[in-house]
């Protein structure tokens, strides 16, 4: 990540991550303390989501199979990847799993699953074998950075109450729970998002939203 932003000269800056990004930003933080000014961490855990998914282990028992799995067959892996995830039948499925169908907007959320038939599920999979053994709960409590932390009270994937616990440890974090949002609560209800996110960069003197 430093890389990234150290090649087009960001030296202060505001991170901003939702799911796996959200260990993304913490370990970035964790990293250079010096260079950020805020964190806003949306619907993520700072520890191991698959082992809390869907409340459940799940995740972290199956996750070796898939992976041995993929790697035995990646081309017939990569064939069903890209043709089945930007699909009606993909959009439903999330709805019967996870997203709220009464919020979501079906043309909103293609895109997100277009740019996901995109990426190699091989770099897929190794990213999330990456998250689920990664934590931040050793050093999150000395974690001096003004922090905004967005939930979803529908967000299955990863649960509420770990953004509740990470906003507890946090010195200076502020919890803002989306009231009928899933774990793709920035897709449903942006709006909301978008007013506590500037309420928040008002309040700690940033300029998030121009």
């Amino acid at each position: 990540g430093w890389q990234v932003l150290d090649a087009v000269d960001a030296h202060q800056v505001v991170l901003i991550g939702h799911s796996m990004g959200v260990q993304v930003i913490l370990q970035m933080a964790h990293d250079r303390p010096e260079r950020v000014q805020a964190l806003v961490a949306v619907c993520g855990a700072f520890e191991r989501p698959l082992d809390t998914f869907h409340d459940s282990d799940i995740g972290t028992r199956i996750l070796p199979l898939l992976s041995g799995a993929a790697f035995r067959f990646p081309s017939p892996l990569r064939r069903v990847w890209q043709r089945l995830l930007p699909t009606d039948l993909a959009y439903q499925a999330a709805i019967a799993t996870e997203i709220n169908g009464d919020l979501i907007q079906r043309d909103d959320f293609l895109p997100y699953l277009q740019h996901l038939s995109r990426m190699d599920p091989l770099v897929f999979l190794a990213f999330l074998q990456s998250a689920a053994t990664h934590t931040a709960r050793p050093w999150l409590r000395g974690l001096q950075i003004p922090t905004l932390v967005f939930a979803g009270d529908r967000d299955h994937f990863t649960p509420r109450y770990l953004q509740e616990q990470m906003a507890m440890m946090l010195p200076d974090a502020e919890l803002c729970t989306v009231a009928g949002g899933s774990h793709a609560a920035p897709l449903e209800l942006p709006e909301h998002l978008e007013l506590r996110l500037e309420a928040f960069s008002r309040s700690r003197g940033l300029n998030l939203l121009g």
